[in-house]
């Protein structure tokens, strides 16, 4: 059966009465009220205006900032007569805070799977991003760690050149048991391959 002239909405009155109602928060009909899938309501019964969209936008807005959400957001549009308008409140109340917006480059109806697409395309190259940027972290941290092994080991080699494998002495007082005492507890560390005393730096035979 066709629909007649009294089923149809006359949709220039639906636009201005979501300009020109402001809601009153003390009446429950009117306040911000999420269906399924969003605020539902109606701007002839002042359930559904600009400020309504205005106020949850701004909440996002403050909520991103707080989880320091600094990436864009997507925005789109279906075929709904109010759909537009408050898409368009939408976005200036974004901008104005600074969020980067993103909209179908074409200026058209967006469903919500292609909105979804959009998120998830965009996630997986801000994932390649990072990733990049890990690698070329690690690659420069190894590069460093290499740099300080190298200049490690070639003092090694310097001490074990010119002085005959000693690469570390240490000048105690001892001579005797006391000596010997100290040369065993050295020889325990499992870093130290031999402690001896080296005759040829001490004068008197302790080292």
């Amino acid at each position: 059966m066709p629909a007649t002239p009294a089923d149809l909405i006359n949709v220039d009155e639906v636009i201005s009465k979501y300009y020109d109602l402001v809601p009153d928060p003390s009446v429950a009909e009117q306040r911000v009220s999420f269906g399924t899938s969003g605020h539902r309501g109606s701007s002839l019964k002042t359930s559904f205006n600009e400020a309504h969209i205005v106020a949850i936008t701004q909440a996002i807005a403050e909520y991103r900032k707080t989880q320091g959400v600094t990436g864009p957001l997507y925005i789109g549009r279906d075929t709904h007569a109010l759909s537009e308008p408050a898409w368009k409140t939408a976005i200036e109340v974004l901008v104005a805070n600074g969020v980067r917006v993103r909209i179908d480059s074409r200026d058209d109806f967006t469903p919500t799977p292609v909105v979804s697409q959009a998120i998830l395309t965009h996630n997986r190259a801000a994932r390649r991003t990072v990733t990049s940027a890990a690698l070329a972290a690690a690659f420069f941290l190894s590069l460093v760690c290499s740099l300080f092994y190298n200049l490690w080991a070639y003092e090694v080699e310097r001490i074990l050149l010119e002085e005959g494998g000693w690469q570390a002495r240490i000048t105690v007082a001892q001579s005797g048991g006391a000596l010997d005492e100290t040369l065993e507890t050295l020889n325990q560390f499992a870093n130290v391959e031999t402690a001896a005393v080296n005759t040829e730096l001490s004068a008197d035979g302790a080292a």
